[in-house]
């Protein structure tokens, strides 16, 4: 029954145990007991309900086990992975298993590596180079023996039920036992952690490649002090140095109070200076258009100006024209 949890809340799933024989269609009830000392009981609880589908001496029920592990040496497509097991015999039964990474890159297992350091660590091929920072997972599956146990009740009133775990454990006072690994851990700002983000590097195409791509595709070349960039790197390295938050809020932590007011402060004032950007863009575009219309103002009166020259030019000369062609013929 502890394998129920995994199954989804108000659905149905399948159960395995051991039991006589019954017929295929035949419903059943879970009930976990009735008496107390001998005594009955005024409440109880009803565990199960389902219908028997299957009738077999013996199932194969599995369990889902997923291995993790991280690189430590990364070659091209080959990367040596280490913390996924703990011996060389261990990796010697999953040699050939398939393994993927966070990012779905696929992979196998190829070998055991012979480190002393690294008890466990194989070398690993895959589709495509993977980072240091990825997470590489192993999704197997492990059998589950059921309890080959069945008590049948003859006389339901005279005979004496087996006690249940809980109920040993109450009348001893024996507590729960929990593994550590199984617990969930407490929220708390430094356990809640996540892992740094990672910054990825800009693309970078090669020259070759570039040079076959359209004038639109290629890449674009960079402005050498660029201001705004530089306002911007200076703002955030700003921000880092005050450990304030940025626009976003943390993925890091939880953020207490104080944060959350500092955050809100920051994004107050990135409001009001995106405000006063705004309108000293709209005042510098107004201005422009302002000089724009003046200049075209004077530049309209010196095409008129030069027009009026030269029309009064061109009349000149050929009044000059005319005069020396009526001298000519006298």
């Amino acid at each position: 029954m502890r394998m129920i949890k995994y199954t989804p809340k108000f659905g149905y799933c399948y159960a395995v145990f051991y039991a006589p024989t019954y017929a295929v269609g035949t419903p059943f009830l879970g009930i976990s007991d009735l008496t107390t000392d001998g005594d009955a009981v005024s409440n109880f609880r009803i565990c199960s309900t389902g219908v028997i589908v299957e009738m077999n001496s013996q199932f194969k029920v599995m369990k889902k086990l997923k291995l993790i592990g991280e690189p430590y040496k990364v070659m091209k497509n080959t990367a040596f992975i280490k913390g996924m097991f703990t011996s060389a015999v261990e990796v010697a039964k999953f040699t050939g298993a398939s393994l993927k990474t966070v990012s779905g890159i696929r992979g196998s297992i190829k070998r055991v590596v012979k480190d002393t350091q690294r008890p466990g660590a194989f070398r690993a091929t895959f589709e495509d180079k993977i980072l240091m920072s990825d997470i590489v997972f192993c999704r197997t599956w492990y059998g589950i023996d059921i309890p080959r146990f069945c008590n049948p009740i003859i006389s339901y009133g005279n005979t004496r039920m087996l006690k249940t775990h809980g109920q040993l454990r109450w009348e001893r006072n024996i507590p729960l036992p929990s593994k550590k690994d199984s617990t969930y851990v407490h929220h708390d700002e430094v356990l809640d952690k996540a892992r740094e983000e990672r910054v990825f590097a800009g693309l970078t195409v090669p020259k070759k490649i570039e040079k076959a791509l359209p004038f639109k595709q290629k890449q674009r070349v960079g402005v050498m002090n660029d201001m705004a960039e530089v306002d911007k790197r200076r703002q955030t390295n700003l921000l880092t140095k005050l450990s304030l938050p940025t626009k976003r809020p943390f993925k890091k932590t939880f953020m207490n109070d104080q944060e959350k007011q500092i955050h809100s402060m920051v994004q107050r004032l990135a409001h009001l200076d995106k405000e006063y950007a705004k309108k000293k863009l709209d005042s510098r575009v107004k201005s422009a258009e302002r000089i724009r219309k003046r200049d075209q103002k004077v530049q309209d009166k010196r095409d008129a100006n030069k027009k009026e020259m030269k029309k009064a030019a061109y009349k000149k000369g050929g009044k000059a024209m005319a005069g020396g062609k009526g001298r000519g013929k006298k």
